[in-house]
């Protein structure tokens, strides 16, 4: 990284290749056939007027005629050099890519100051110069070193011709000046230019890392959003967006769906006799032992405090009551100790539910957690007779 570039990190740097690499290539194609068009016409200018003027005139004609044929030559094969290159541009190694543009640029330069120097047979100005300098700075992006290579061999070449052109003296070192002043703006527009489109390249950079940042805890705000902090159980509003997909799925495919309410016995004796951290640890425990008896497809969510949904997709009444019979056992199997001096238990509620129905899921909660109820007045730690 040189000067500008060392302001931009190295990151924006290398974008920032990237893309003028892409932009100067697709400059090239784009104005290599105006150039052709361009010297053809001076060409034909040159070769076709009617003569005119001393021998110094008729030298010039014949120099700038066949300087513009050599760059008719010059653009066709960069052109389609550039065009070659961008059909395979190989974005970890752009040096073929910075070397067609900077030959471009160093071409054009120097021949440029070719012009200038012949110009000095039948006039002072230098403009074909000032507008090659300042042209290739603005339409093909180089990084500082070839662009300084360019500059210095267009700025040698101009100096050159027009000591050998000129008629020496005042205005010729005046030229000569003003030459080397052209260099050192054109020079400093193209850096400064660099410079602020890296500085956009930068900040678009930075952005994009800051959206995508945000995106990331955007998403992590609404997982977290969707489950139990405790458990890392969905909650209840996740368990009934699931549920209602789940619901939909069903009904396309004509499939079979239950649903189980769950509670765990007597769970307020735990947390006023042991602490709350009792309590967490035994919930943390049952949660752990209906996960080892559920499906992975089975969805498997905290409703709030100790109470507990499972659904079961393709599942049919009966098989549901299978499984809520399974994670009654399995949790009693715990024998996690009760402060009544038993074990922890839980009651379940079982539902068939008709994904058809207008309020499936609201109903099936709500029969479920029925039954649920019915199987704690009938003693606890047991499965609700049907509702």
């Amino acid at each position: 990284m040189l000067l500008g570039d060392s302001l931009i990190g190295r990151e924006a740097v290398e974008r920032l290749e990237l893309e003028d690499t892409r932009s100067g290539l697709g400059r090239l194609m784009a104005i290599g056939p105006l150039l052709f068009v361009l010297h053809l016409v001076h060409v034909i200018i040159m070769t076709t007027a009617a003569p005119e003027g001393g021998p110094a005139t008729v030298r010039w004609r014949t120099l700038i005629a066949a300087s513009h044929a050599v760059m008719m030559v010059f653009a066709t094969g960069m052109m389609l050099l550039a065009w070659m290159v961008r059909r395979r541009l190989d974005t970890t190694d752009l040096r073929p890519s910075v070397l067609v543009v900077a030959l471009s640029v160093g071409g054009y330069v120097v021949a440029a100051g070719w012009f200038a120097g012949v110009d000095q047979l039948v006039t002072t100005n230098i403009t074909p110069y000032l507008v090659a300098v300042m042209a290739t700075g603005v339409m093909l992006p180089l990084p500082a070193l070839p662009l300084t290579i360019a500059h210095v061999l267009g700025l040698a070449t101009f100096v050159g011709s027009v000591s050998h052109f000129g008629g020496g003296g005042a205005g010729e070192m005046s030229n000569q000046l003003n030459g080397l002043t052209v260099a050192l703006a054109g020079w400093m527009v193209a850096r400064a230019l660099r410079t602020a489109r890296g500085r956009n390249v930068a900040s678009a950079m930075t952005i994009e890392a800051q959206k995508a940042e945000l995106a990331t805890m955007n998403a992590e705000l609404t997982r977290l959003a969707d489950l139990d902090a405790m458990t890392a159980l969905p909650n209840r509003r996740s368990l009934i967006v699931q549920a209602e997909r789940m619901r939909a799925h069903a009904e396309r495919h004509d499939e079979s769906m239950s649903l189980l309410m769950l509670d765990v016995d007597h769970f307020k004796e735990v947390n006023d006799a042991d602490g709350h951290a009792r309590g967490d640890e035994v919930l943390l425990a049952v949660v752990e032992a209906c996960r080892e008896e559920l499906r992975g497809e089975d969805l498997f969510a905290r409703m709030g405090g100790e109470e507990f949904a499972v659904l079961l997709p393709q599942a049919s009444d009966a098989q549901a009551r299978v499984v809520a019979e399974r994670l009654r056992a399995r949790v009693e199997g715990l024998g996690l100790a009760h402060p009544n001096g038993r074990v922890v238990t839980i009651s379940l509620g079982v539902c068939a539910v008709d994904p058809k129905a207008a309020r499936a899921i609201d109903e099936a909660l709500a029969r479920a957690d029925a039954e649920l109820y019915a199987a704690k007045r009938a003693g606890r730690n047991r499965v609700g007779a049907s509702a």
